[in-house]
């Protein structure tokens, strides 16, 4: 009975839901406690064949584009501000308790299918800037993806010395809790990054790296999830 109420509730979320957004939604949607602020008709957000729970959209700004596509979101925060940004969550995807940041014009965050997150924060701010992460990584909880610092700091002559750079995390990618993954840095595919590493530079597919700032403990690996 508990079961029944439970899935009824879902489904009159999810009616409501489709009845008072400007969101596109298609397909078996099962959408529970989520809320759209700012969305306008300069904006769009498409959901798919997917499961929200418990999550927060926010759009400020034209042009700006969220897609999601047959995945699972839950305790979820999305924010967009300025314009022409997107933000796209793909096939078999499953992010828990994830904030998504866009700030700026034309950036990027993109978690491919299959990739699993339980937990942290991607940040794409500046101009032209990207987080990108491929298909069937496993991300623990509490990991932040910067690709940028989101506050400039300046020399004397007022020239950037931290400028924005993109996050590049290649497919089957495994990231241990606690880890840091800075701007400017490409993680090799089927790498393994250990907990509470400070991934400052970049690394080669198949590597084992650990450590503030991480260093190569293995090369040549691959992993699954067993």
């Amino acid at each position: 009975m508990k079961f029944l109420f439970k899935k009824l509730l879902i489904l009159l979320n999810t009616h409501l839901f489709r009845l008072t957004s400007s969101a596109s939604i298609t397909g078996k949607c099962e959408i529970f406690r989520t809320s759209i602020k700012k969305l306008s008709s300069e904006n769009s957000l498409s959901i798919a064949s997917s499961s929200l729970k418990r999550c927060f959209v926010q759009i400020a700004g034209t042009n700006n584009r969220i897609v999601i596509s047959k995945c699972y979101l839950s305790r979820c925060q999305i924010e967009v501000i300025g314009n022409n940004n997107l933000v796209e969550i793909s096939r078999g995807a499953g992010l828990e308790g994830v904030r998504l940041i866009l700030k700026g014009e034309s950036c990027k965050i993109s978690i491919g299918e299959k990739t699993t997150w339980n937990g942290g924060r991607a940040v794409a701010a500046g101009l032209k800037n990207s987080v990108v992460i491929g298909s069937d990584c496993m991300i623990s909880d509490g990991v932040e993806i910067w690709a940028s610092d989101t506050h400039p700091i300046l020399n004397m002559a007022n020239q950037i010395l931290n400028p924005d750079q993109p996050v590049s995390i290649e497919d089957n990618v495994w990231i241990g809790t606690g880890a840091a993954v800075l701007k400017g840095v490409t993680i090799g595919r089927s790498s393994v990054i250990g907990m509470n590493s400070v991934v400052t530079r970049t690394f080669s597919a198949g590597s084992i790296v650990a450590g503030n700032p991480a260093r190569i403990l293995a090369s040549d690996i691959h992993w699954s999830r067993g």
